[in-house]
């Protein structure tokens, strides 16, 4: 983790893995500190983390949240400082997880955040990618827009990215082939149906 705006040092690595936990090292060079956090599953229903593999993380400076997927199709958002899990975003659309997530390839394979816009994206390996209101999590409302990446049937989505800009979007999937989407007319908080921020969306090229 690092701070891209160059304003506080935020000398941390974070791993992730089929342990289920978060593991946190903070990168100090001259003590050689060892493993500082070590957030995982706890058996209290009111603070349980992740149940199954956990696949991606991102974090968030502004909020201080880390952001996790895991093969079940649930994505959780972790205080950094306490390791408590804040959010369950999963909980918001039933459509993120089912009774046979292997089956139905629920797993959530990639996040990015689109900085500029205050948006988190959730890629899922059955290529439907959902867009998060970063600045209104705690309201508990859906997704903003689930975007399907429309790659080859069969194919599940491996990986997605932002530009700095918010304005373009990469999704990849399992054969290796990339799609790039202009993204930049897309209002996704204005209110719009899904369908019509859709028809803003524009594939430039696929490889």
């Amino acid at each position: 983790m690092h701070d891209e705006d160059k304003e506080e040092k935020m000398a941390h690595f974070v791993a992730v893995g089929w342990d289920r936990k978060l593991h946190i090292w903070d990168d100090d060079r001259e003590n050689e500190q060892e493993n500082v956090k070590e957030h995982q599953s706890k058996s209290d229903p009111g603070i349980d983390g992740h149940r199954d593999d956990i696949m991606s993380a991102t974090y968030d400076k502004k909020t201080n949240l880390i952001f996790t997927g895991a093969h079940d199709g649930t994505l959780l958002a972790w205080h950094f400082e306490t390791g408590f899990v804040k959010y369950y975003l999963h909980e918001l659309d039933k459509e993120c997880t089912s009774q046979n997530y292997i089956k139905e390839s629920k797993s959530v394979d990639c996040l990015e955040i689109m900085k500029e816009q205050r948006i988190l994206l959730s890629g899922c390996a059955d290529q439907s990618i959902r867009f998060w209101d970063l600045v209104d999590l705690s309201s508990g409302k859906k997704p903003l827009f689930i975007f399907r990446g429309m790659h080859e049937e069969g194919e599940a989505l491996t990986a997605l990215a932002v530009d700095a800009k918010d304005e373009k979007l990469v999704t990849a999937d399992t054969k290796g082939r990339f799609k790039l989407w202009d993204i930049s007319p897309a209002k996704f908080k204005s209110g719009l149906s899904h369908s019509e921020i859709r028809s803003q969306i524009r594939l430039c090229w696929y490889i």
